[in-house]
């Protein structure tokens, strides 16, 4: 079913990193669905793996993970996570998923790899519990996969820049064509005081 879905393409993605296999990039794709709802901030806070806050007045301490949010995914999450405390020497398994995957999301899933294993060698070398430790590398680990499952969506750089060329051009003419109006205006009033000054000496010339 994982192979023969419209899951597929995010399952083979996700495949790309460590501890998460056929089964956990499934479920993790069948269950938030919609990746484009999140970002790469928001994913820790979707599946409860952001620290719990206690604020009074100037003081502010963190807790344990909220533990709010799909419990599922957490799991999924959290035991992937365990997978990059071991040095990162891709395996056969890893290898194998990387050849039904494309050299940009092996790229990603290599600096994903390397990158979380990096960060709990930090957290050992700090004597960080074991068990809050992997909380913090699922929490990264949420933001890779998000990485990952929406690393199909091209952004047209070119036409991103063009639109904002044309907006940019849309105001610069406004502004100079309210200026050319104001200038206009201005100009027509200064005639008609001109004429209106030429007037009245014309008038005060003529005998009386």
């Amino acid at each position: 079913m994982a192979a023969h879905s419209s899951f597929t393409p995010v399952v083979t993605r996700l495949g790309c990193l460590r501890g998460v296999a056929t089964l956990t990039a499934f479920g993790l794709a069948t269950e938030i669905g919609d990746w484009d709802r999140l970002t790469g901030r928001s994913i820790g806070a979707f599946v409860g793996l952001v620290p719990t806050e206690h604020s009074s007045g100037e003081s502010r301490s963190q807790g344990g993970v909220s533990k709010t949010g799909n419990a599922h995914v957490r799991r999924l999450l959290v035991e992937a996570a365990w997978h990059h405390r071991t040095p990162y020497r891709p395996g056969r398994e890893l290898v194998a998923r990387w050849k039904d995957s494309t050299p940009k999301a092996k790229a990603r899933g290599h600096q994903a790899n390397r990158r979380l294993h990096a960060r709990w060698e930090h957290f050992d070398q700090r004597g960080k519990r074991a068990v809050v430790a992997n909380a913090g590398i699922a929490r990264e680990l949420a933001g890779w996969c998000w990485s990952l499952a929406t690393s199909h969506i091209v952004i047209d750089r070119s036409s991103r820049t063009s639109i904002r060329r044309r907006s940019l051009l849309r105001r610069r003419s406004f502004f100079y064509s309210s200026m050319l109006r104001g200038h206009q205006i201005t100009s027509r009033l200064l005639l008609n005081t001109r004429n209106r000054h030429f007037r009245d000496l014309a008038q005060m010339q003529q005998p009386r």
